[in-house]
């Protein structure tokens, strides 16, 4: 069975307001997770603290995903720079 993805409601918000580029580098790593979840992207780390859920680093930006591997779901929580970033997750995560 293929993982399915679930974005959070804001995440299209954020990803507008992001270079292009960054844009295309968003949907390669989402891609890759997707085809694989097992295997960690490239710039990639398990946040301390949260089981599954991942931080890739984007030039100054963050991605933030959470992969369920129970239900095959990768849930896309957001991406902003850094500060930002973990604010959204504490909202979100606690």
């Amino acid at each position: 069975m293929r993982y399915k993805i679930f974005y959070h409601r804001n995440f299209f918000k954020e990803v507008g307001k992001i270079p292009s580029q960054h844009q295309e580098n968003v949907k390669e790593i989402l891609r890759r997770v997707l085809q694989n979840p097992t295997q960690i992207p490239q710039n990639t780390k398990i946040l301390k603290g949260y089981k599954q859920v991942f931080r890739t680093r984007i030039g100054k930006l963050r991605l933030i995903y959470y992969i369920d591997h129970k239900n095959k779901l990768v849930r896309v929580l957001g991406i902003d720079t850094r500060g930002n970033v973990y604010k959204i997750i504490r909202r979100l995560l606690n």
